[in-house]
Order: C-alpha cells, then structure tokens, then sequence
C-alpha cells in the first residue's frame, strides 16, 4: 500500500507536525505473505509463487478518524444492548491502523525499556501478526494455524490473543500503539492487574506491583477468518491484546468483547490464546482455548474480576510481601509524620512544627510568623524566614514604611520606585528633571536651530526630539539625507560587476565565478511586507546585506522573498537594499534583467537573517525573526541539508533533532529579546543558503 503524506504536513507551517507523524506508528512497515490470489481459497495453504508484499497503514484525515472512532465507541455501546468495558480505549483517534491484510507480520517494533520474561530473560523488541499472535523478539514468524503451546516449531517466545488465520481485508479493522503518556490509563491498567492476583495490593504487607513503564496495545475490531462470506452477517470477533510491565514484572492482558467465529475455513485447529516463553507456557489456559469453547472466552475470565478479561504474569520474579516504601521505617518520614504512598513512591506528611521530605528539618514560620512583620507573609528559603511585604511595607521584615505611599516623593506626574532600605527613585514625566522631577527641563529644539537641517523640530521632553517637514531633496530622521544622490527608485542597479576569473584561489569554493554588487530602492517603504527578487536564470550564490529572507513560504532557486524584519536598520534610512550574487559558470546576466515585486500587503510571518556572511561556506549564523516579536512556544526549523553543532545563544531554549536537519526549539517564548541568534557548521558538500530554510511556529 503506498503510503500518503497529508497536503498539510509537508506545506504551509506544519514543521512540527511533521516532525511528530514521522515518529508515529504508522511508520512501522508490515510484510504480506499471501497477497489477494497467493491463497488456496479451499483449504486456506499459502502458495509459494507469489512474492512477499511491503506495506504501510494510509494516512486518515481528521475528518476520516473522528467518523472511524464514533463508529468503534457506538459499537462498544449498543452491539446486543450491552455497554462491555473490558477493552481499553483504542481506534484511529488513539492508534496507528494497521494495513488490511491476509498473513502479515510487522517489522520489528522497539519498546520503551526491557520487558521481563521468565527465566530472567527480557525483551527489547516485538513484532505483531495480523493471526492473533505478538512476537517477543525480532523474529518473523508467519503461521495462521494455531499449534499447542506446549509442542510447536515456533523458535521464538510468543503471546497469542485469539491465533487462527484471521482476515481484515473484507471486513473489520486492526490497530496498535505503545502507550506511555495516557498514567491514567496505566494505573487503571495496574489495579485491574492487582485486582486478579491475591499477592499484589496497596495494603502494607501486600507484594508491590509499581507504575506501569507502558503498554503495547494491539486491537482488533470485527476482523472475519479467511473463506468468511462477504456481507454485513458474517460472522465477527473483537478482541484486544496488551503487553506491559512495571520494569520487574510483566503481564499480558487478552481482552474479549464478542467472539462469534472459532476456525477459519481450510483450518483443522480451533483458536487458542496464551503464551509459550522460555520453556513456559499457559497449558491449556485460558479454558476452552484451542477447542470449540474458545467462543467462551468473551463471557469467562482468568485473574480478572470481569468477564472478557484473561491476565496472565510473564515474568516468575517474585512477588515479595511487605514490599512497600511505607513499610519499612514509615517510609523515613520522622518527628511523628504520617507517611503516605503515591504511586511507587511516598510522601512525609509533617507534624506541626516541622517541614522538609522527611520533616526533619524546623519549619522557621511556624514561631511569630518569622519576624516578618505588618500582616507579611512568611515562606521558608532553606532554612531562613523569607517574608514578603504587604502594600505600603518594605524591608527584609517589612517594617520599613514605603515612601511612595507619599505622594510628594516624586513631583511632577512621576513614577516612584522604593527600595529596600526605605530610599526612593523617581522616573520623570516628559519635560521634568530632578532627583524629585521638580526642574522643568529645557526645549531641545531651543539648543540647536538646525538639528532637522532646514526642516521642523518638535521637542518630545526629556532632551529628545523629532524632525519632520524635511526640504525638498532630502530625507532621514534628521533631513540628512541628500536623497539626489539616491538611485532611481524601482530601479535596479550594478554598483560592481566582475568575470570569472581562473586564478582566485580559496576565496571563491564555487570556482571563481563572476558576479556583482546590486542595489534596489522601492518606491515607497515596505514596513512588514515583502519584496521579491527574481534573476533570469538560477545563481550560485546570493546574499542581501542588512535583510532577512522569509521562511514560511515557498522559495524558487532563482528568487528569494526579503523582508525588513528588523526596521532599526533594514534595509537603511534610504530604504535601498543592497546584495551580492555570484553568477553561474557561463550564465551571467546585466542588472535589467534582474526582477522585483514589493508588496507591502504580504507581511512576513517568520524570518532568517541572509547568510552566509562569507562565501568560503566554512559556517554559518543568522537569527529568526518573527512578526511582532512575540515567539510561539515551539518553533522548528529546517535546513536545507544535515549539518553539525546546531546551537542557539539563549540557554533557555531546547534543542532537540532526530536528524541533525530538522530540529525543534521547545520553550521560545520564554526569550526576551527581539531575535534567536542561532548558528551551525556546514557538513562537507552540504553547502546550502537561506532561501532553502523554512521556520514555522505551533
């Protein structure tokens, strides 16, 4: 089955997104061994003239999982007006679907961390059959013929939910995922476990079972056996296998919600369910297993306290009475605290008077607040009353009255700032100097007539001012700028041309190329918007001085989208922008020829500094910008080819990559400055430039 990409993940600013699906289960590949035609429809043997097939689960929309889950919860619900809640969550809302299939394993799955078996062995890896049966190591064991658990040719440990030679391809589903986040699921797992095994509880003296590390959910929802007649009455089962284990012990959960078929057709052997590991095996449990009676396995139970539910312990570790934390010593906990369980581990509750884990250490608020005086609040800081003032209060113990509670501390419409020892500071309103903000200061345009060179000053206080109405002929904050000397605007120019030159040495990696130092005014300022350069033909290198390239759209080879993300100098006060471009052997161009469309409607969302800097392409640095300055929480980039050291210069962002060319910022929004500055070196022939980087936040 080919395997589809959504539209949305690969276009558009869904890096993340992107990022997280191909770590999902969906990725995990399945081999068919008896294709459509490859099956003796009669007896149901595999024929050997047919290759195996590879295949993966197709993507569903959103739209497509949300019809597929209500259609399995309606199910759970009303099949035979019986709500039956033995099967944990699963469907296309939790899982990855497996592909239909006839006689397909999956490639090998790596779990979380080591599964205990008997015999102090332990697995790492499992692999699924599409017949019922979960594989305990990386062997590819295809077999849709159940054999007796005790006497088989599977050279292999292995589980079995319900193994006989089952078929999804004309009807029903299959689905797995390995669970790790969903604790609320695992503790329930954990007591239903404890629930059917007498030595485990949460009582002193009862054997510990700890928190669930995870579990490996496989569910199969209405699947049919092979030779079963198409149509709505065939006949169905719905079961569900689960694999988990607290690190010391390890357990296989079978669930069953209705069972209606027990052979397959061409099949001698009835289904069976349970375990063969390491020289152990399940015997002829649970009852009625490999006989016509396995239909019961929906209304029995083994180690359960509902019916449908089979537990069986995989490990033979043993389950060792008074084994939990508060047992021994009350858990540490002392000074007469009450220690309390919480999962695997405990916690002190202290007696009055103390504090700290074991409340061993002298709670120092509980004795006349601390010292903390006038209605403060006392915390302790490692042993020392820490208070925190109420309104109008200052000092360590906050009996320092607050001066800004005096409104003649600071004259003049001033903001008061007090300090710990009682002193103060003022921040004056506009037009006032002073300790106290009570000198009216003088008017900047008064000191120098001709700060705006001929054109209007207006004084904004505090020392500063601004110019406006500049004579004809100039420009700039202060009317400086001679704007007769400007290029023409809309205009593109060559300042500098050069020819490819045989003898430039390590300057110029790209072989000596020519190339020319190029200008662009608009016509107007482009404030956020975008500006679009476009050459005649591809260029081997380009970079704009002082500007940013857009990275959340798409760029072509012989254009680049540059933005003014940092309006403090890009592009200048004259609003050119500057660049140079290196042609390609034999395919330079003149400055004509070189396009631009500025738009100031079609605003930057994310941005890249134009690098490299140097074109001896030995590393590189930039920042991302994004508009407003206001971070997403994740952002991720993608560079144009693998790379080495990827670093950003804030220690407070995370930096994470599977690949070392696409990686996630976690925690951006926690920076308070304008820009991340990150950089990176170049891998040998991995040189890229920055209209290949996409930026994108969630």
């Amino acid at each position: 089955m080919k395997l589809v990409f959504p539209t949305a993940l690969l276009v558009g600013s869904s890096y993340a997104q992107f990022a997280a699906f191909m770590s999902d289960m969906s990725m995990v590949g399945w081999t068919e061994s008896s294709p459509d035609g490859s099956k003796d429809e009669a007896t149901g043997t595999v024929l050997q003239s047919m290759s195996d097939v590879s295949m993966y689960s197709e993507i569903l929309t959103a739209a497509e999982e949300s019809a597929e889950q209500a259609e399995i919860v309606e199910y759970r619900k009303k099949f035979e007006g019986i709500y039956d809640p033995n099967m944990y969550p699963y469907g296309p809302l939790h899982d990855a679907r497996v592909p239909n299939a006839d006689d397909a394993m999956s490639d090998p799955i790596s779990l979380p961390s080591p599964f205990p078996l008997f015999n102090n062995a332990f697995t790492e890896t499992v692999r699924a059959s599409s017949n019922g049966l979960v594989i305990l190591d990386s062997t590819s064991m295809i077999d849709s013929s159940p054999q007796d658990f005790s006497n088989n040719d599977i050279d292999a440990n292995f589980v079995a939910g319900y193994w006989n030679d089952i078929l999804s391809k004309r009807h029903g589903r299959i689905y797995m995922r390995v669970e790790q986040t969903n604790t609320t699921l695992l503790e329930e797992m954990r007591q239903d476990i404890i629930a059917g095994f007498e030595d485990f509880g949460d009582l002193p003296g009862d054997g510990f079972l700890g928190n669930l590390n995870y579990a490996f959910i496989f569910s199969m929802w209405r699947v049919t056996h092979f030779g079963a007649v198409t149509g709505e009455d065939q006949k169905q089962n719905t079961f569900q296998m689960v694999l988990t284990t607290d690190g010391t012990h390890s357990f296989l959960i079978n669930n069953y919600q209705l069972l209606q078929w027990n052979k397959a057709v061409g099949q001698t052997e009835f289904a069976s369910a349970g375990y063969d590991i390491e020289g152990f095996n399940s015997g002829a449990f649970p009852v009625g297993s490999g006989t016509a009676d396995v239909l019961n396995l929906s209304a029995t139970n083994t180690s359960a306290v509902i019916t449908g539910r089979h537990v069986f312990q995989l490990d033979n570790n043993p389950i060792a009475p008074n084994s939990h934390p508060c047992d021994v010593n009350n858990g540490k906990c002392s000074n007469g605290a009450t220690c309390v369980e919480v999962g695997s581990g405990l916690t002190c509750t202290c007696a009055a008077g103390f504090t700290g884990v074991t409340c061993d250490d002298i709670d120092v608020c509980g004795a006349a607040n601390g010292g903390c005086q006038n209605g403060a609040t006392c915390a302790d800081n490692g042993g020392v009353a820490d208070c925190t003032c109420a309104s109008g209060f200052l000092g360590s113990d906050c009996s320092v009255a607050d001066p800004c509670e005096n409104a003649s501390s600071c004259k003049n419409g001033a903001s008061c700032s007090s300090q710990a020892d009682g002193t103060f500071n003022c921040a004056c309103a506009s037009g006032f100097q002073g300790a106290d903000c009570g000198t009216p200061i003088n008017n900047a345009c008064d000191d120098n007539a001709n700060l705006c060179n001929g054109g209007t000053c207006t004084d904004n206080g505090n020392g500063g001012y601004s110019c406006s109405g500049c004579p004809t002929g100039f420009a700039g904050n202060n009317c400086e700028i001679d704007t007769t000397t400007l290029i023409a605007a809309d205009t593109n120019t060559f300042e500098n041309t050069w020819p490819e030159n045989d003898n430039c040495g390590d300057s110029n990696p790209q072989g000596c190329l020519g190339g020319a130092i190029g200008h662009y005014r608009p016509g107007d300022a482009i404030g956020n918007g975008t500006c679009v350069i476009t050459f005649p033909q591809n260029v081997a290198y380009f970079h704009i001085f002082d500007a940013h390239i857009r990275t959340d759209v798409i760029q072509s080879t012989n254009a680049w989208a540059v933005c003014s993300a940092n309006p403090g100098f890009e592009p200048g006060e004259d609003q050119t922008f500057s660049y140079m471009v290196l042609f390609d052997n034999g395919a330079d161009f003149a400055e004509t020829e070189v396009k631009w469309n500025c738009t100031t409607s079609d605003e930057y969302t994310y941005a890249v500094y134009s690098f490299p800097q140097n074109f001896v392409q030995a590393d590189g640095r930039s920042n991302i910008r994004k508009i407003g300055n206001q971070f997403d929480n994740i952002v991720t980039v993608s560079l144009g080819a693998a790379v080495a050291n990827f670093t950003v210069d804030d220690p407070r962002i995370t930096v994470t990559s599977a690949d070392n060319q696409n990686f996630v910022l976690s925690d951006a929004d926690q920076t308070n400055a304008d820009e991340i500055w990150f950089q990176f070196d170049y891998l040998p022939g991995n040189f890229f430039l920055s209209n290949t980087v996409g930026v994108n936040g969630n």
